[in-house]
């Protein structure tokens, strides 16, 4: 991978974090709304972000980048155990908390992403379970995860 790409990934995985910073303060009332029928609210489908954002971060990104990297604590997870857990952890705080940890952990995660080598990037690091893992996957998969999410919160405000 090339720098350019690199940074080109970036700018795409940062879209997340400023989209959800203008749309945070625009539609500030609209946190226990479901954002489709039968779908979680608002407040949770937020939290699912973070929390995913806060497993590669302390689970991979942070270790990566401090040269831990043979101490990475991802592995395959149970999707749905997972997601559940990140619905129920949005009841626990509040919005306010929740904004706060949603942005700092991408911003964490962005930070680590411009100081990694582009040639870091596509590196096979292995998780707990010896599954491989390479930041540039990581980030591809995510940045789909971060606009179909957007998507549906977007469709949702309008719909209202």
């Amino acid at each position: 991978m090339n720098t350019l790409q690199k940074n080109s990934l970036i700018v795409s995985f940062h879209e997340w974090h400023d989209w959800f910073r203008k749309w945070s303060i625009e539609k500030n009332t609209l946190w226990d709304i479901p954002v489709a029928a039968e779908k979680w609210t608002v407040r949770e489908l937020i939290s699912h972000m973070m929390r995913w954002d806060r497993y590669f971060w302390e689970g991979a990104i942070s270790l990566i980048i401090s040269g831990e990297e043979k101490q990475l604590q991802i592995q395959h997870l149970d999707f749905d155990i997972f997601n559940e857990a990140a619905r129920e952890h949005a009841h626990t705080i509040s919005i306010e908390e929740l904004v706060q940890e949603t942005l700092h952990y991408r911003e964490q995660i962005i930070r680590a992403l411009h100081e990694l080598p582009a040639e870091d990037w596509t590196k096979e690091y292995r998780g707990l379970d010896g599954g491989p893992f390479t930041v540039q996957s990581y980030v591809e998969d995510f940045i789909w995860h971060d606009r179909h999410h957007m998507k549906q919160l977007e469709d949702m405000s309008n719909s209202l």
